[in-house]
């Protein structure tokens, strides 16, 4: 099974490129719906296939395409979903309405106040007894490619600034970070710290090996069950929301 990556322009119809996957037993494949910066409309795609003779086939029938053999198979990769526009063999139902549906007015709420804050502010979304779609548009933002999210499992504060960092480093910038926090867990001066230091910008991740990544700018909302300690917060920094 071989990789490749492929610019099209955006004159070559997706019927087109239909008939490219059937072809071409192709097993994985992504297509993203790109503009560059200088206007360039193409479309950016990766597939895993069988097709030894691929590159003479592309050269054939598509021939304004660029393509080159990628180090990275379909599912080791995340650049094609970048600007939130694409489709793929993964696709589901479900991923399909996050990634395209329309929101609720609460979930329109919390994306309205999450956009709203500075470089200080820090968006908490309270929700006792839930039910209000966090979870869906959670799902939505990260199809779009607009966010990150730190789910429940991430059970430390030293995880979540490491996990975050990882997620910059290796899949690019995204402007928002959600952090979902568990029932189980307190609000304590460790999870405070941890979370304005993501929203401060200067992460590490020493898991490996030490690296930094300044990500200064990114808004932050963080998910919770639990009313967050007022008297431990600084007041200009946190916004907390119950749209």
């Amino acid at each position: 099974m071989d990789s490749y990556i492929l610019t099209v322009p955006r004159t070559v119809h997706k019927r087109v490129l239909r008939i490219m996957l059937e072809k071409n037993d192709v097993k994985e494949w992504i297509i993203g719906k790109e503009t560059g910066k200088n206007g360039y409309e193409h479309w950016q795609i990766r597939l895993d296939t069988s097709n030894k003779q691929f590159f003479e086939w592309i050269k054939l029938y598509i021939p304004s395409a660029h393509v080159e053999k990628a180090e990275r198979s379909v599912r080791e990769s995340t650049y094609e979903r970048k600007e939130g526009k694409f489709w793929g063999s993964a696709d589901r139902p479900s991923t399909l309405v996050q990634r395209y549906g329309r929101m609720r007015k609460a979930q329109e709420g919390a994306l309205r106040a999450l956009q709203r804050t500075n470089d200080r502010e820090i968006v908490v979304w309270y929700d006792e007894t839930g039910n209000v779609g966090k979870s869906w548009f959670t799902g939505a933002l990260w199809e779009r490619g607009l966010a990150y999210y730190v789910p429940p499992t991430v059970d430390t504060v030293k995880g979540m600034i490491q996990w975050v960092a990882s997620c910059y480093m290796d899949n690019g910038y995204r402007p928002y970070v959600i952090i979902d926090i568990p029932r189980s867990w307190k609000w304590s001066k460790e999870l405070y710290c941890a979370i304005e230091s993501i929203k401060d910008g200067l992460l590490y991740d020493t898991r490996y090996h030490s690296r930094m990544i300044n990500v200064r700018g990114i808004k932050i909302l963080v998910m919770t069950n639990s009313y967050p300690k007022l008297d431990a917060l600084s007041e200009d920094r946190w916004k907390i929301i119950s749209p």
